[in-house]
């Protein structure tokens, strides 16, 4: 019955004895992996207290360091430090208000306000600097000025902001400083310094006052470059004074003394001793154009004549004899007046020489066989006609035979062969087989004359 009971419950139901004695439960750790370590980067949560602990270092000792290769960098000029000095306070004030605002952002709190104070401090000593910078430059250009010390008052006076063509400061210092150069006798320095006051610095009140001392120191400057011969350079000087500074009486002084035209004229003789001759017929030529009022003028006409005749026998000794007969043609041309180009017309119509050797086929020809130049022939197929002007000369023992001045045109040449005088001429145009061109300036060689004897 008890059997049928626990059936019908539907549950099997252990009783004490039939369980099974518990048994102990244990764990088995595995061992883990080894990590890696990795650097510990200041965490978003950590990073206010890294800033406040390290980055005033940081904008102090950078800071620093670039106040101190500001201010050496830019020694002596009292404005340049100024600039650089307040740029760098300014760049460490924003770091020092960046920093106080991260801050505020990660703490949801302000920082003390002693970082304040020197955040601002330094915006404001920056923005002081800066701003008195101009004012600094100016002040140290003036006491630069003071000292004569030009230059560099000039490069202050720049620095401060101003500029051509209105620069106050800066026209005075180069007026001053080319009047130093002027009393100094240093010209070129002078005329340097006070060009750059009345021309690049125009608009200031020192550009007027420096044309003076201007004009006088090109004229000083001029003369000073003829008496050291260095004609060209004055001509510079000179043609700068009287195209650009007319109304100085400097330049009213040069067109009295003539010295512009003087240097144009030394200058071509100078080229014309060096065989320079087109270089010095241009300036004859350049003050003639200029100058043609000057009592060098007509110095300047009767030497170009000179320095083409010269030309022309320059010429001649390299045998350049077309080139010569041009330069003797170009200075009767253009200074028919001139002695040289009488001269020149006199070499062109110059008798020359004529030579040559006579060859008969038997040997060579007898001493003192006559050679004839007619300077007008006729000729048929049955023999030619001489006439006109006629040279004679006679050969030497070799052959050879020399007219040593015979007017300037054509001959026909003949000589004497037996009792009677004979040439040759050419089958079918009986032309004369020998003629003799005397040109201007050069002697004439026939050459050969090779005869067949009976």
């Amino acid at each position: 019955m008890n059997m049928a009971s626990d059936y019908d419950s539907g549950l099997l139901l252990p009783t004490e004895s039939d369980e099974a004695p518990a048994l102990p439960l244990s764990i088995r750790e595995e061992p883990e992996p080894p990590r890696r370590h990795r650097p510990r980067w200041p965490s978003f949560q950590s990073m206010p207290g890294w800033l406040l602990t390290y980055g005033p270092w940081v904008i102090g000792i950078v800071g620093g360091a670039a106040l101190i290769l500001a201010v050496l960098t830019a020694l002596p000029s009292w404005g340049t430090i100024a600039t650089r000095v307040g740029i760098t306070l300014l760049v460490a004030g924003l770091c020092a208000g960046l920093l106080i605002w991260l801050f505020y952002r990660m703490r949801q709190q302000w920082t003390r306000r002693r970082w304040f104070i020197i955040a601002a401090s330094l915006l404001v000593l920056g923005a002081l600097g800066t701003a008195l910078a101009p004012v600094l430059h100016v002040m140290q250009g003036q006491q630069l000025e003071k000292q004569g010390n030009y230059q560099r008052a000039i490069d202050e006076y720049a620095l401060s902001g101003e500029h051509s063509p209105s620069g106050q400061d800066i026209g005075r210092s180069y007026l001053e400083w080319g009047q130093i150069d002027l009393l100094q006798q240093d010209y070129a320095m002078a005329v340097q310094h006070l060009e750059a006051a009345a021309e690049t610095y125009s608009a200031t009140t020192a550009a007027q006052k420096a044309r003076a001392p201007l004009g006088l120191a090109l004229y000083s400057w001029g003369q000073q470059l003829v008496e050291e011969q260095r004609y060209g350079e004055a001509i510079q000087q000179f043609a700068h004074l009287r195209t650009r500074y007319a109304d100085t009486q400097a330049a009213q002084e040069a067109q009295l003394s003539q010295d512009e035209p003087a240097a144009y004229y030394s200058w071509g003789q100078q080229l014309q001793a060096n065989q320079q001759f087109q270089d010095a017929l241009t300036q004859y030529q350049a003050l003639d154009r200029l100058f043609s009022d000057s009592t060098y003028a007509t110095l300047a006409y009767n030497a170009a004549a000179g320095d083409l005749y010269a030309w022309g026998q320059a010429l001649v000794k390299q045998a350049q004899y077309t080139q010569a007969i041009a330069a003797y043609q170009q200075a009767i041309k253009q200074y028919a007046n001139a002695p040289a180009a009488k001269q020149a017309q006199q070499a062109l119509d110059a008798p020359q020489a004529v030579k040559g050797r006579l060859i008969f086929a038997s040997g060579p020809a007898d001493a003192k066989v006559i050679i004839r130049l007619s300077s007008s022939w006729s000729t048929s197929a049955n023999g030619y006609v001489q006439g006109g002007y006629v040279y004679e000369t006679r050969t030497d023992a070799n052959g050879n035979f020399t007219f040593p001045s015979v007017a300037l045109g054509r001959y026909l040449v003949d000589w004497q062969q037996g009792s009677a005088f004979t040439t040759l001429l050419h089958q079918g145009t009986n032309n004369p087989v020998y003629i003799a061109d005397v040109e201007p300036l050069r002697a004439t060689n026939i050459g050969d004359i090779q005869v067949e004897q009976d």
